[in-house]
């Protein structure tokens, strides 16, 4: 496990740091105050041996006799070199009159200019260092010095001895503060250790899980916490993948239930929109005017009828976002939409606007793009009250665009976001006969999201709604494709869709687009020639 790991290498790695550290501070210290209270104590005594060395000196001077005054010189300096004496001379005029040196070929540094007081110097050979001490000879001695060294090895030596033990002292501390890292990683850290496994597992889906953890009341405390939530979750995880089976199992049952009424209720549909239709073609016999009237009501309503029928079925057929690809002329698809909806348009004064001045032929689904038309002129000859309807079409090196206007109230930006869901409806006005079931536009999006392309809407209230749909230019080499995000989402644009942000202009249209409003096309004083299910 990369985190505990990683925790204990650092721990380790700090602990050995701050031994270290330590160690170097405490070996510092000591080695100075060591070797300073040394080197002063071996300065005191040298002073001290140079002055009684000098005094005797002095005293054997005196004597006339020189075989006695060389001898007891001799003595003098041979008494001197013990322990850490490492050398001492007498010399007088310039001439070393008396010298005891220490075994070790000890070669003393010339003194060019005796000093006229004690002096201490220190100077270096093979590794020792050496404290030199020269003190004049007393006044009445005549012109001489008394010269003592002081070896430094044994402060040396005792230094390396701190050294040592301070060495080893924080060895043996390092290792059991070690000791104790890995003592408190058993006691602290392996307990987190295993509730971050519990976690991992958790987060992976593995259920159930727990986390034991004895030892610490906190421990324990956050590992009774923990399962708890882990049960929770698994309780709550299962009630969800209940629900959700129980959702997509209501959802087959509505599918089928809708399909199956939808199928049974298009057969009679048929059947009175066909004697409608006779009984207008007056094939029994003349009508009267108000005879005319009622018959038109109701095939309007049989249509209005069927065509809900209709959007429901191609909402919930499956396959239903399978693309046959043809060659079509768009121009004319526009027109044949437009004269499906100019006599509903015309009941309420509305006209209907088409503006595709030579458009070529496009390769497109041509009965999914015929039921996207008229989806969006039929809701926008449904919503307007007064005013008109532009429908405009141009292609680009891209693809086809299509605009459809209308002059409406216009849907407000709160709902938007909604428009293209199934069976949501906007409330604007209509009449409750007239209300759909909210697929139309779901519809419209499923088959252009079919071809590739994209559905994009621009209103404002009060201000009339834009559609504007692009379809991307197809390989001729594909006539059948299938798009599979229509029907995975039930229509919806699926999340982090992004919806170009630049239309390029049509002919004598702006550039904005909107939703509609989620009612199915129906002709509602169409009399389609029909035949009779």
């Amino acid at each position: 496990m990369r985190y505990s790991a990683d925790l204990k290498v650092t721990l380790v790695l700090a602990v050995l740091a701050f031994g270290g550290l330590l160690f170097l501070a405490f070996a510092a210290v000591s080695s100075y105050w060591v070797t300073h209270d040394l080197s002063e104590q071996f300065r005191r005594r040298g002073e001290v041996l140079a002055e009684n060395l000098a005094a005797e000196a002095a005293a054997s001077l005196a004597i006339d006799n020189v075989f006695e005054r060389r001898l007891r010189l001799l003595l003098l300096t041979s008494r001197a070199t013990i322990d850490d004496v490492a050398y001492a001379q007498v010399v007088q005029g310039g001439l070393v009159i008396s010298e005891s040196i220490q075994p070790g070929g000890l070669e003393l540094p010339v003194i060019l200019n005796p000093p006229a007081r004690l002096t201490v110097s220190r100077w270096q050979h093979q590794h020792t260092e050496y404290l030199d001490f020269i003190r004049p000879l007393p006044p009445g001695a005549g012109s001489g010095y008394i010269r003592v060294g002081l070896s430094l090895e044994s402060v040396q030596r005792r230094t390396r001895q701190v050294l040592r033990v301070i060495g080893g002292l924080s060895v043996l501390f390092t290792g059991l503060a070690v000791v104790g890292v890995f003592g408190l990683y058993s006691i602290i850290l392996r307990p987190l250790d295993r509730l971050m496994e519990s976690i991992r597992q958790v987060s992976q889906g593995a259920f159930p899980v727990s986390a034991d953890i004895r030892g610490c009341r906190e421990f324990e405390e956050i590992s009774a916490a923990f399962n708890h939530m882990a049960r929770e979750i698994n309780r709550r995880t299962e009630a969800l993948h209940q629900r959700n089976a129980e959702l997509q199992q209501a959802n087959r049952a509505k599918a089928e239930f809708l399909a199956m009424v939808g199928h049974e209720l298009k057969a009679p549909l048929h059947s009175i929109r066909g004697y409608c239709q006779l009984l207008l073609e007056e094939a029994e016999g003349p009508l009267t005017p108000a005879q005319r009237t009622d018959l038109q009501a109701m095939l309007a309503a049989a249509n209005h009828l069927l065509a809900l029928i209709q959007n429901i079925l191609r909402f919930i057929e499956r396959g239903a976002d399978s693309v046959h690809l043809s060659q079509v002329d768009l121009g004319a698809l526009l027109q044949h939409a437009a004269d499906y909806v100019r006599p509903m348009a015309q009941a309420k004064g509305i006209r209907v606007v088409v503006s595709a001045p030579g458009l070529p032929r496009v390769l497109v689904d041509e009965t999914k793009v015929r039921q996207v038309l008229i989806n969006l002129l039929h809701n926008a000859v449904k919503y307007t009250r007064e005013g008109c309807v532009e429908v405009s079409a141009w292609c680009a090196e891209d693809g086809t665009y299509v605009r459809v206007r209308d002059t409406g109230p216009g849907i407000p930006p709160e709902e938007q976001q909604r428009i293209f869901e199934p069976f949501v409806r906007i409330e604007r006005g209509e009449s409750k006969e007239a209300r759909g079931m909210g697929l139309g536009l779901a519809v419209v999006q499923r088959y252009v999201e079919a071809h590739g392309g994209w559905v994009k809407l621009s209103s404002a209230q009060g201000r009339g709604s834009t559609f504007t749909l692009f379809l991307p230019r197809q390989e001729a080499r594909a006539p059948i494709r299938e798009h599979r995000q229509g029907a995975s989402t039930g229509g919806r644009r699926p999340a982090g869709t992004v919806l170009p942000q630049a239309v390029p202009a049509g002919p004598g249209t702006a550039t904005d687009s909107e939703e509609g409003s989620g009612l199915a096309p129906a002709n509602e004083l169409a009399p389609a020639k029909e035949e009779i299910a």
